[in-house]
């Protein structure tokens, strides 16, 4: 099971925790890929924004949502949105510590979802 399909089940016992825990897991791995530091969202954001356009708004209105009072609905369309982040970023490789980072250029298989 990924770690989004753990967090998804967790949504129904505890929506709050469960988008915390998925916002801090998109910026886990959006760092690993070699983005800038999630500690500084709109870096972050900005970068993300270059290659994953279409990603970047639910990854936004997740990290809004685990960050203040919203209702249920709120947070499950957040959650939704946020997926194809996750699903995209699954299918990058990793950035190596040893080299400068380079991630590889867009495919289909990468593209975000519209």
């Amino acid at each position: 099971m990924t770690q989004w399909a753990v967090i998804q089940e967790q949504f129904v016992a505890s929506p709050q925790q469960a988008v915390t825990d998925a916002d801090a897991l998109l910026a886990r791995m959006a760092r690993g890929r070699g983005f800038p530091d999630g500690e500084q969202f709109e870096d972050q954001i900005a970068a993300l924004s270059v290659r994953h356009a279409h990603c970047v708004q639910g990854y936004r209105n997740m990290h809004a949502v685990a960050r203040g009072q919203s209702s249920a609905e709120e947070m499950r369309e957040a959650m939704v949105e946020a997926q194809s982040l996750f699903e995209t970023l699954v299918t990058e490789q990793p950035a190596s510590p040893s080299r400068p980072t380079r991630r590889p250029p867009t495919t289909k298989a990468t593209r975000c979802r519209h």
